[in-house]
């Protein structure tokens, strides 16, 4: 039986079974519209300040990752820190996005290269099997995230171009930059920009990942185990808006 035929079956068959029930034939979905909207209040009572605090706590309580808030000036140097923090030999590759946020990064990447560290941006290279054995060379990944979710401690991460995916999946640490701004309280707020944006007839990117600290799964016994199919360990840097 080709397509056609078990297309008109299927409408035949789900028409005499809405004539059994005493309904009218539906051609158009039905608009589906929630009665309540709680998923848009979580955390409404809570002001920017209090919700950057309860991010902060979150992540380091419930994910294991290290968080730090600085000032933009002070990004160089923790950078450098914090790569220090999980490679003290300072042996090993640094793989930075080349995302425009990053454009005033250069300042950032001396520090790690007087420290001992090799360090290398993200190519736009038509050979992908190059950046990406890169990326699973690299002791560190560093990337700017579009935005972090306070509930959930889960940073939003689009990819591009100049910032592959593979820079937060494949190296052993990977660090996320954050504007305070860009803290949203929870995943509701982040799909209506994307639902804005489709309105608007923007390109969304290829892919959105959604990561909330390192890698790691119970799925053996209930037993937790980090690292699994990801960094052993994350770090967030929170940058004060100037």
């Amino acid at each position: 039986m080709n397509t056609s035929s078990r297309l008109h079956n299927r409408e035949r068959f789900l028409s005499a079974l809405t004539t059994k029930l005493g309904r009218e034939p539906l051609t158009q979905p039905s608009p589906f519209t929630l009665t309540k909207a709680r998923q848009h209040n979580v955390l409404s009572d809570q002001t920017e300040p209090q919700q950057l605090d309860l991010f902060m706590t979150y992540i380091r309580e419930n994910l294991g990752v290290s968080a730090h808030r600085i000032q933009t000036q002070e990004l160089a140097q923790c950078l450098t820190d914090e790569c220090l923090t999980h490679y003290p030999c300072a042996q090993g590759l640094v793989l930075l996005s080349q995302d425009a946020r990053f454009a005033d990064l250069s300042c950032a990447v001396q520090p790690l290269q007087k420290s001992g560290f090799t360090t290398t941006f993200w190519q736009d290279d038509h050979d992908r099997a190059q950046p990406i054995q890169l990326a699973e060379q690299a002791k560190v990944g560093i990337v700017f995230a579009e935005h972090a979710l306070v509930e959930s401690g889960t940073i939003v991460l689009e990819s591009s171009a100049l910032q592959g995916r593979s820079i937060s999946l494949l190296p052993e640490h990977s660090i996320f930059i954050i504007r305070r701004s860009s803290l949203l309280p929870r995943i509701t707020q982040f799909c209506e920009q994307l639902h804005q944006r489709v309105q608007q007839g923007e390109r969304l990117p290829s892919c959105v990942n959604f990561i909330s600290g390192p890698s790691s799964t119970a799925d053996i016994e209930l037993i937790k185990v980090v690292g699994v199919h990801g960094p052993l360990s994350a770090s967030y840097v929170i940058l004060e808006d100037q």
